[in-house]
């Protein structure tokens, strides 16, 4: 009896290895099969890496061609049907159009982008994850850019959600620190200084943790920190740190128009500072620089900086009367 009662337990415990080594070539075969289809798609397309790497070197123009060409052949291949690939290559025309200046036309392709991401259940090795990624901080920094503060700051929190399922190893994602600084400013354009200056404090943080190179991420903070003492009619407490921020653009190589905005902002918030301090010709000087440095990128990216150049110019007039008055 007992040997007949050894024999059941040989053979269901031989049924549980079978089942339990079955079940693991299933998920194997199915993780396989859920893989595949959106990276063997984008890899028959030769315009998306490239496409996203010309705009990583600011690059933004080409990098527009190849993502409208990368998006129309994916669109083709699709035939109508939604799919992530077709999502991945919205994600990219997306953000191409934030980087020249034409937001609402990004919010076309990335809200579609997002959302269809957002469902995905590839396992692909993070290709999925880090366009989604990507598309919501496309998406808050154009809400952003076209003062839409409820939606921005939604959009920021948004962003901020996605980075903690990376948990610790978060502090040292580029794109983390990317979103604490589009939230601090959704903050400030919304009048919360308070908070704004707490989430750009902990972004610069954050950044200067992970590099000690010269990097644009800094500057901006840098800039922002200055603009909350203005607006809190602190600006004694922010021109050490404009100064700073110049400074630290000075730095920045001059190749890409986002490093060379970063140093027109940076200098037209100096001159604002300046003059309120009454120091008029140092103003002057500062905000002549800034006109001459955004007049460069609005001939190469007319679409996002004419308003600023436009706004750099009217401060100019007005300190150059005020200074000769």
């Amino acid at each position: 009896m007992d040997d007949n009662w050894l024999d059941v337990l040989r053979y269901l415990a031989l049924i549980g290895v079978y089942m339990f080594g079955a079940t693991i070539l299933a998920n194997l075969v199915l993780r396989v099969r859920r893989w595949a289809p959106t990276r063997r798609r984008l890899a028959r397309i030769p315009e998306y890496a490239p496409g996203w790497k010309a705009l990583s070197r600011g690059e933004y123009a080409t990098g527009l061609d190849l993502s409208w060409r990368a998006y129309e052949r994916c669109r083709e291949v699709a035939r109508g049907r939604r799919s992530n690939a077709l999502a991945c290559c919205e994600a990219l025309l997306g953000t191409a159009l934030h980087e020249v200046g034409r937001h609402e036309e990004a919010l076309v392709y990335l809200r579609p982008a997002e959302a269809t991401l957002a469902k995905a259940r590839e396992f692909d090795g993070g290709l999925v994850r880090s366009a989604y990624g990507t598309t919501l901080l496309a998406s808050a920094e154009a809400l952003s850019d076209l003062d839409d503060r409820a939606e921005a700051l939604t959009a920021t929190e948004q962003a901020l959600r996605w980075h903690v399922r990376h948990g610790h190893r978060r502090r040292s994602m580029a794109s983390y620190h990317a979103a604490l600084y589009l939230r601090g400013r959704a903050l400030t354009k919304a009048d919360r200084l308070g908070e704004a200056a707490g989430v750009v404090r902990q972004a610069l943080e954050a950044r200067r943790a992970t590099t000690s190179d010269p990097d644009v991420l800094v500057a901006a903070g840098l800039i922002l920190t200055a603009e909350i003492a203005v607006d809190n009619a602190r600006p004694e407490l922010g021109l050490p740190v404009v100064e700073e921020a110049v400074a630290h653009s000075r730095m920045l190589s001059a190749a890409p128009p986002a490093h060379r905005a970063a140093l027109a902002e940076a200098l037209a918030v100096r001159a604002g500072i300046l003059g309120t301090l009454d120091r008029r010709a140092e103003a002057l000087t500062a905000i002549t620089e800034s006109v001459e440095l955004t007049r460069k990128l609005a001939e190469e990216l007319p679409d996002r900086y004419r308003h600023a150049l436009a706004a750099r110019e009217a401060t100019l007039v007005e300190l150059s009367g005020r200074v000769s008055s």
